[in-house]
């Protein structure tokens, strides 16, 4: 198989439906494949037939002790054979922001809305904007900050 085994190179042979591609592989290049990894960047896909047969035919296969990697490949590649975009770019997801509760409870006060929808709000603000928002209730530049920053 050469040198090519990137994330790339196997995302991309999930995405064409090479369902050999593992067993193509040298063993050391086997221990490279990371289905949980795999899942993740799939996960950033846009198209949603490939979100739901992620969920509902990957998701509980690659989080098995008893599906051996192979046929946790098989059943990704059959799966991403489906995706109408076959080189869509994907990214990876990142983790939902940890909540500010200080900042929150201020936003929800000063517009009179829930907390949630106050996280919401500070997620769409700049920083400069909740610097300013700040400064309204009294804090300095450097107090602010130490707030932003949780």
């Amino acid at each position: 198989m050469g040198n090519r085994n990137s994330i790339f190179d196997q995302l991309n042979a999930i995405r064409d439906g090479d369902v050999d591609y593992y067993s193509r592989l040298s063993s050391k290049a086997r221990g490279a494949v990371s289905p949980f990894l795999l899942l993740k960047w799939l996960s950033s896909s846009k198209d949603e037939n490939l979100i739901l047969a992620l969920e509902s035919f990957v998701n509980g296969i690659v989080f098995s002790p008893t599906v051996d990697k192979e046929m946790k490949w098989r059943v990704m590649a059959e799966v991403g054979a489906i995706s109408k975009h076959k080189r869509e770019r994907l990214s990876w997801l990142l983790p939902k922001q940890k909540e500010n509760k200080k900042l929150s409870e201020l936003v929800a006060e000063y517009y009179e809305i829930s907390k949630e929808a106050a996280q919401e709000v500070i997620e769409e603000a700049s920083e400069e904007e909740l610097v300013d928002f700040l400064s309204f209730y009294g804090y300095d530049e450097k107090e602010s900050k130490k707030i932003l920053r949780g």
